[in-house]
């Protein structure tokens, strides 16, 4: 099992319970605790965007891509690659429509050989959104339309297989120069 607030960000308190000590101690420890099954697997992400109907009608998904998450720090996607997974698809287009999901969102779920377990639905935009983007999903220009209440087209196409690689860059300032530097941070 794991252990996790309810209402978390970045795996922040996020703790996986070996035994009946820890989960007494976690009970305690963690804000609002929500206990679910450790899962092993793939995971992915599947970013999203959908009208804003709503329910009673169901909502129609305009942009859909999911993608493996590779590497994870915080919570964020590090790496991560996109991948065409039918199942996926087809039961994300069945949530958003059936929860009446409406805007922005991402969906997160582990497949573990032929199952497929959801833990997470985020109504916004998730960190690795920028992969989707990159992989020529529309998301955030429909997004834009959407709020302007101009017409937006369904396209659930984006390239297959780009991989997205995250990294830190550090930059060096020798003598007095980072004073300044500092400064243009500051304004």
């Amino acid at each position: 099992k794991i252990i996790k607030p309810r209402f978390g960000r970045g795996q922040q308190d996020v703790y996986k319970i070996n035994n009946q000590q820890e989960l007494a101690f976690f009970r305690e420890y963690v804000p609002k605790p929500l206990l679910q099954d450790y899962l092993q697997g793939q995971e992915y992400t599947i970013d999203l965007l959908a009208d804003f109907e709503g329910l009673p009608r169901y909502s129609q998904v305009l942009c859909l891509v999911p993608r493996k998450r590779l590497r994870v720090e915080s919570g964020v996607s590090i790496t991560g690659i996109t991948a065409y997974k039918k199942e996926i698809i087809a039961l994300c287009l069945e949530i958003v429509g059936k929860l009446g999901i409406t805007g922005p969102a991402n969906i997160q779920c582990f497949i573990d050989g032929d199952k497929i377990f959801f833990t997470e639905i985020n109504l916004r935009l998730g960190g690795g959104v920028a992969l989707s983007v990159a992989a020529g999903s529309n998301i955030l220009v429909n997004l834009v339309k959407l709020l302007k209440g101009e017409k937006v087209n369904e396209s659930l196409d984006f390239k297959e297989d780009l991989l997205m690689v995250r990294y830190w860059t550090e930059e060096f300032i020798e003598n007095d120069e980072w004073k300044n530097y500092f400064i243009k941070i500051q304004d």
